[in-house]
C-alpha cells in the first residue's frame, strides 16, 4: 500500500508528531527547561504553513505543493532530533544558584558605557527623523532610519545578551534597561521584531535561577511574546487581509515552507546533493577577504534572478540540500547538543550565559537563515566577548564575598536542598 504523504491524513498526523514534540519535553525535562519552548516555537513557525495546507486556506504562492508532506517530514525531522537529545541529555529540575554567576569574580567596566553609547547613537537615529517620521512599510522605514540599519539590530542583539554581567551592578543595570528602552522603541518604529527574540530568550534564562520552574503566566508571557512576533511580522509589510483571517495569515509567516519545498524538489534530481560544502563554505567565508555568497542570494538566482526582494532560507533546506532527510535531525540534533552544553554551565559564569542567550537568540532567528548566518554571529558575539573582557578586572576578594546574591529566598526548606544535591551529582554540575 502506498502512502500519499501529500494526503491530509498524513500531513495531520505529521503535524500532530510536530507539536507533541515540546509536549513530551516539558513533561519529561520540566517547566525549567529552555528547549521545550524552543520546539515549539519552530514546531509553530514551520508547520503553520502546513496547518494551513492542511485545512484548505491559501499559502505562499512560490511554495511546490506537491511537496508539502516531504517539508513536513523534514520539519518533524528537524524536531526529532531536538526530542532525543532532550531525553538523552537531562537538564536540572531544580533552581541554579546565581550567587555563583553574581560572584564570579570580574568587574566589566566597559558595559556600562558600551549601553549607554549605543543608546545614544539609537536615541538619535530615532530623533533624526522624529517619532512620526518613520512611515511607510518596512522597507521604506529602514531606508529612512540610515545606512547602519542590521549592523545596529546586530549590536544590539549581542550587548543586550550581556544581562546577568549588567545587572551584577546598579550602574549596569540602569545603564542595560536604558539602553534596552531605546532599542524596543527603535524596533516599533521600523517595524523589525528583533527585540521580541532578545525578550523571550532573556526571560527562558532568567527563569532557570528561580525557586519555582516556570509558572503558566511566564508561560502565557512567553507564548505572547511570540504571537507578538508574529502579527509584528504579518502586519509590517501589508495590511490584514480578508482570506483566511488573522490566523491564517499568522499561520503563514512561517515562510520556511517555500526553500523547503524548492530545495526538496530540486534535489536531487536537478541539483545535487551538496555532501556538507555549504557548511565547509560558511565557516571559509569567515575569513578576512573572502567574499560572502549566501544560500539566501542564491535561491533568489535559482528562482526568481529579477526580484529585489529575498526569500530568506532554512536550516532544514539546508541539511536537506547536504544530506538529504538523514542530515536535518543529525544538524538539529548538534544544535541542541550545543545548546545542552551551554545551559548546563549557565551558572557557571557570565561567559556562557552569555553565549547560551545568543544561541538561544540566533537559533530562533536562524530557524529561516542558514549557516552561514549562524556562524557570522557565533564569531561577532565571541570577538565582542573578548573585548568586553579585555576591559574587565578581577574582584578584590572582599568584594567578591559581598557579590549580590542570587535572587532566591534566604531559607530553603531541607528537601529542596536534599534534591539539589542528589540531582546535581548526576546531572553534569
Amino acid at each position: 500500500m502506498r502512502i500519499d504523504i501529500n494526503g491530509s491524513t498524513f500531513v495531520w498526523l505529521t503535524i500532530v508528531g510536530a507539536f507533541a514534540v515540546p509536549a513530551v519535553l516539558i513533561v519529561k525535562s520540566g517547566r525549567r527547561d529552555i528547549l521545550p519552548y524552543l520546539a515549539a516555537y519552530f514546531a509553530f513557525f514551520g508547520f503553520g504553513p502546513i496547518v494551513n495546507f492542511a485545512l484548505g486556506n491559501s499559502i505562499y504562492s512560490g511554495a511546490v505543493r506537491s511537496e508539502i508532506g516531504m517539508a513536513a517530514v523534514g520539519g518533524l525531522l528537524a524536531l526529532s532530533g531536538m526530542l532525543v537529545v532532550g531525553l538523552w541529555v537531562r537538564v536540572r529540575r531544580t533552581a541554579l544558584d546565581r550567587s555563583k554567576i553574581s560572584g564570579e569574580g570580574r568587574r566589566y567596566h566597559l558595559l556600562p558605557f558600551m549601553f549607554l553609547g549605543l543608546a545614544g547613537y539609537t536615541t538619535i537615529a530615532i530623533l533624526q527623523y522624529g517619532l512620526l517620521g518613520f512611515s511607510g512599510d518596512k522597507i521604506q522605514r529602514i531606508q529612512q532610519s540610515g545606512p547602519w540599519h542590521y549592523q545596529l539590530l546586530l549590536v544590539q542583539m549581542l550587548c543586550c545578551s550581556f544581562y546577568f554581567a549588567a545587572v551584577a551592578t546598579r550602574f549596569g543595570k540602569v545603564s542595560y534597561w536604558a539602553n534596552f528602552s531605546c532599542y524596543v522603541a527603535y524596533c516599533l518604529l521600523t517595524n523589525e521584531r528583533d527585540f521580541i527574540f532578545v525578550v523571550f530568550s532573556i526571560l527562558l534564562h532568567v527563569q532557570l535561577f528561580r525557586p519555582r520552574p516556570m509558572s503558566a503566566r511566564m508561560i502565557a508571557a512567553g507564548a505572547a511574546a511570540i504571537v507578538g512576533a508574529v502579527f509584528l511580522a504579518s502586519y509590517r509589510d501589508r495590511p490584514l487581509s480578508s482570506e483566511g483571517g488573522a490566523i491564517s495569515q499568522a499561520l503563514n509567516e512561517g515562510s520556511t515552507i517555500f526553500p523547503d519545498t524548492f530545495i526538496m524538489a530540486a534535489v536531487p534530481g536537478t541539483i545535487p546533493f551538496a555532501h556538507g560544502e555549504t557548511y565547509l563554505r560558511s565557516a571559509i567565508m569567515l575569513l578576512p577577504g573572502v567574499p560572502s555568497d549566501s544560500l539566501s542570494a542564491w535561491l533568489v538566482e535559482q528562482y526568481s534572478a529579477d526580484s529585489a526582494s529575498g526569500y530568506g532560507f532554512s536550516l532544514v533546506a539546508e541539511a536537506y540540500l547536504n544530506f538529504g532527510m538523514v542530515g536535518i535531525p543529525i544538524v538539529f540534533a548538534l544544535l541542541a547538543l550545543l545548546q545542552r552544553y551551554l545551559v548546563r554551565r549557565v551558572d557557571r559564569g557570565h561567559f556562557f550565559a552569555y553565549a547560551s542567550i545568543v544561541l538561544t537568540i540566533t537559533w530562533m532567528y536562524n530557524f529561516r537563515g542558514e549557516s552561514l548566518a549562524v556562524l557570522k554571529t557565533a564569531m561577532y558575539a565571541l570577538l565582542l566577548y573578548g573585548v568586553v573582557h579585555l576591559f574587565s578586572t578581577p574582584m578584590s576578594t572582599v568584594a567578591r564575598r559581598v557579590a549580590p546574591s542570587a535572587e532566591l529566598p534566604r531559607s530553603r526548606d531541607r528537601s529542596s536542598d536534599a534534591e539539589t544535591s542528589r540531582l546535581g551529582s548526576g546531572s553534569g554540575h
